[in-house]
């Protein structure tokens, strides 16, 4: 199964904490306060599904306070700013790194992130963060890895209680309820997340599916340092269409437009419409090479299609690549990009350097 295959709700959850997690949690936070010198470290879970992060323990030593139970918005978490950047720690925070709002008023000036990771999906964090510049080595960064690893494994056994124990309620009270009535209110609840999550027209998944599959895809080539790249793609004279054709064919040609995604589209890649007649492609493990060969045959079988409506328009696409700049900013990199192709009377591919900024 690839990472836009994976559905968030099926990732295991940490928030629900037992006693013998917090019992080893505990003396852990020492341990990492003493390998790292920081001021607060803290042990966090991380809801891809509701996009926040939840601390689950802390120890805080210094001036610098990071209270237990305290739930982030995901788009305000450090661990975030971390995951895209692609680095495991900073001594410059708002410096090689972004920092957040709150990061900034506390006065945060080092920081760390080791993820909890259940496969290749982070579930959590240890982190660490103080007021002083303080740079950690690999082999300590090694050492947090191990006690990150070490916090998995309880969690997996904690979870495989949960889930024997929720199977049995669960098993128990589907015998109290009417079995037509739970089936039903099963199928309408998928029937609304599939609608939440998806583009009606298209079939694809739109925006708010995209972004958090997107950033795990970018968090994961920072740990696993491969390439990545995004595709943006737009039609050419699409509001002329609508105004002259009607809207009718106007969706023909969204539709003929996710199609051909389809048709150029191999099992890790991320494909969306974002909205209007724009749509998006994310790359793994490609050159920007690779990436421009996929932009042209997207523009071919497209080209077939637009030939088969009969229809005057083309697509104009930008590209992205890590190579050229830092991950977080493909996605502006690429419109960017696909904002000269516009310019240069549309049909046609353009990678982003950093010669457009």
């Amino acid at each position: 199964m690839s990472s836009a295959d994976v559905v968030l709700s099926d990732l295991p959850s940490i928030v629900d904490a037992s006693s013998a997690l917090e019992a080893v949690s505990r003396p852990l936070l020492r341990l990492v306060q003493h390998i790292t010198g920081m001021e607060t470290s803290f042990v966090t879970a991380i809801d891809w599904e509701a996009q926040r992060q939840d601390v689950l323990f802390s120890l805080n030593t210094g001036a610098l306070q990071i209270p237990e139970k305290r739930t982030t918005d995901w788009n305000d978490s450090m661990c975030r700013s971390m995951f895209l950047a692609g680095q495991a720690t900073s001594h410059d925070v708002g410096g090689d790194v972004m920092a957040t709002r709150n990061a900034v008023a506390i006065g945060m000036r080092s920081f760390f992130a080791v993820p909890i990771l259940d496969g290749d999906n982070a579930i959590g964090t240890v982190c660490g963060a103080s007021r002083r510049q303080i740079q950690l080595r690999d082999d300590q960064l090694d050492a947090l890895q191990c006690i990150a690893d070490a916090l998995h494994q309880l969690l997996q056994v904690d979870r495989d209680k949960t889930r024997a124990l929720t199977r049995a309620t669960t098993a128990e009270h589907e015998a109290r309820q009417a079995r037509d009535t739970a089936g039903q209110q099963a199928i309408d609840f998928q029937h609304m997340a599939h609608l939440a999550h998806t583009d009606e027209l298209t079939g694809l998944p739109n925006r708010r599916a995209f972004v958090p599959r997107w950033e795990d895809a970018l968090a994961r080539s920072g740990r696993r340092h491969f390439d990545i790249g995004v595709l943006l793609i737009d039609a050419d004279r699409f509001k002329s269409i609508n105004d002259t054709l009607g809207h009718l064919v106007g969706d023909e040609v969204l539709g003929a437009i996710g199609a051909s995604l389809r048709q150029t589209t191999y099992r890790e890649d991320l494909i969306a419409r974002l909205g209007g007649d724009e749509f998006a492609m994310a790359v793994c493990n490609a050159s920007r090479d690779d990436l421009i060969t996929r932009a042209q045959s997207i523009r071919q079988h497209f080209a077939v299609s637009a030939a088969k409506l009969g229809v005057d328009t083309t697509l104009s696409i930008g590209i992205a690549h890590s190579d050229d700049g830092p991950r977080q900013q493909l996605l502006d990199d690429a419109d960017r990009a696909l904002y000269r192709s516009k310019a240069a009377g549309g049909d046609r591919a353009t990678v982003f350097t950093r010669d457009d900024t």
